[in-house]
């Protein structure tokens, strides 16, 4: 089975995050992300999905 990938656009819509605010992750190799060229980034859904679930603070009751 072959994994969907995203572009930024589409991670934005999908996340909730400003392009920007992806860009500057990237920047910085902060998310998960293949580079093709200087301008082609994309995203690897399953590893959003994995570096979400990373992110995710557990709640006490």
């Amino acid at each position: 089975m072959m994994d969907n990938f995203l572009t930024v656009k589409e991670l934005s819509k999908k996340i909730g995050f400003k392009i920007g605010s992806i860009y500057n992750m990237v920047q910085r190799n902060e998310i998960p992300h293949y580079r093709y060229s200087t301008k082609k980034i994309l995203f690897k859904e399953s590893e959003i999905s994995a570096w979400l679930e990373k992110m995710k603070v557990k709640v006490s009751n």
